[in-house]
């Protein structure tokens, strides 16, 4: 199901998104950079040397031009998660040595003259400290490294000055660096929740999609399922309308009657699981079941389904003195269904052996085995899916209903789990696994708070 999900609505990898997130904001650092260079040189062109800074400058100009020639190359190609880390490792390249550049600024352009120089440097270096948190704290490493590149060579500069004045001042930045670096984790924070809330959000969506397309089709088998009961009933009745026809007939249409309207009420019951799982308020009747038992009368039940399929239908007689806390009537149904299924699916023939083991975790396991391997690997899982006529045959076997449409749902209400193991040369085996009994206290209990994975999952 995660799988489905996944395809569907192509969650988004957290760590992916945030190195998109640094690309998509790129531009925006880009005129940020070129716009304060160009106001410091401005600014300093009479205060410092010519030659260093217009060499600063280029410098500045050069590196930002290999970030934006970058940032076209990750738009154009569009890369997928699995390659993320190295478009993540090229922005670092091109974010440090930006920052390299920008740290060395009073190295590179001092001594100066007077004491407003430095001042103003300090201050175009905090604004681009400031502007990385928002755009570089989505990556910590990356806004950790950008922001000591840039203000531990200011602050260094500072310390060893002569004057208490520039030691205040180093200790000044250190702190303001401190700060912005707590910043940023607030930042990175609120973007990974922000990202894994859509997620979130996609997740319930496809969810909710899933419990309406499986609601759309359970309807629609429904439908057709309602016409065959209520068809047998009106042409029967209308048989025994017929004043000429024998009694020994009439008893006879008068059974069919009955059966038909037996099924039509087991059919409309499944409509009103269905229902209650949808609003969350489905009573289980717990009690203690006695699990050969029950597979024993499900074995009796299903003989003559076998015996038409020219299946044999054995039963393992091991543990037979072993419980579990379910309700009767609804895993009785299941059980007769995944039985029922593996029969039909049986063409031509072949051997099924139901039993009862012991599984991990104080569980047990009803199981159905194919021991003559027909059932092939592509049909395993309808096994566990509502009855249904196979395609292209003209069954006459009697439906048990749609009550096994829901049962994946009802089971995991149980604390169990439907499924198939294939093990090396052992033949497959769909069993349905259910806490072992604890107790022998008989309870009710009503759920009003159904996992969401249940009602994706109906078939």
């Amino acid at each position: 199901m995660a799988h489905q999900l996944q395809e569907t609505n192509r969650l988004v990898d957290v760590d992916a998104q945030l190195v998109r997130l640094l690309y998509r904001n790129l531009p925006t650092g880009f005129a940020v950079n070129l716009v304060i260079a160009s106001l410091l040189v401005w600014q300093l062109y009479t205060h410092v040397t010519h030659t260093p800074l217009l060499a600063w400058y280029a410098a500045v100009v050069l590196v930002s031009s290999y970030r934006l020639w970058n940032y076209w190359r990750f738009n154009r190609q569009h890369p997928e998660d699995r390659d993320i880390k190295r478009w993540c490792f090229s922005f670092m390249v091109g974010t440090l040595a930006s920052a390299v550049i920008w740290g060395a600024t009073p190295w590179v352009l001092g001594p100066f003259k007077d004491v407003f120089t430095p001042m103003f440097i300090a201050f175009a270096l905090g604004g681009l400290m400031v502007g990385a948190a928002a755009v570089l704290g989505g990556v910590l490493r990356i806004y950790i490294s950008y922001t000591l590149l840039i203000m531990g060579p200011m602050m260094l500069w500072f310390m060893v000055q002569p004057g208490d004045w520039v030691l205040g001042m180093g200790l000044m930045l250190i702190v303001a660096m401190l700060a912005m670096m707590v910043n940023g984790l607030v930042y990175r924070r609120v973007l990974r929740d922000s990202i894994q809330l859509s997620n979130d959000l996609m997740t319930a969506k496809a969810m909710a999609e899933q419990a309406n397309q499986a609601k759309a089709q359970f309807l629609s088998r429904m439908s057709h399922e309602l016409r065959t009961p209520v068809s047998s009933i009106l042409g029967y009745a209308q048989l025994v309308q017929e004043q000429h026809v024998r009694g020994s007939q009439n008893r006879g249409y008068l059974d069919q009657i009955v059966d038909s309207t037996d099924h039509l009420l087991a059919l409309i019951d499944d409509l009103l699981d269905l229902s209650r799982i949808e609003t969350r308020n489905i009573k289980l009747k717990y009690e203690t079941v006695d699990a050969y038992a029950l597979l024993q009368r499900c074995h009796e039940q299903l003989q003559p389904i076998a015996s038409q399929r020219c299946v044999l239908l054995g039963l393992e007689a091991r543990h037979a003195n072993l419980s579990v806390r379910a309700d009767l009537s609804r895993l009785e149904l299941i059980l007769l269904s995944v039985i029922a299924n593996a029969c039909l699916l049986l063409r031509g023939g072949g051997r099924l052996q139901l039993g009862i083991e012991l599984a991990e975790s104080q569980t047990l396991r009803f199981y159905v085995q194919d021991l003559g391997e027909r059932i092939a690997q592509d049909e395993h899982q309808q096994v566990f899916i509502g009855r249904h006529r196979l395609e292209g045959e003209d069954s006459t076997v009697d439906q048990l209903g749609l009550g096994a449409m829901l049962s994946h749902q009802l089971i995991e209400l149980m604390g169990g789990q439907l499924g198939v193991s294939v093990a090396g040369e052992v033949a497959p085996k769909f069993y349905v696994q259910l806490p072992l009994c604890q107790s022998a206290k008989g309870e009710s209990a009503t759920h009003n708070n159904i996992p969401s994975s249940a009602l994706a999952e109906t078939h």
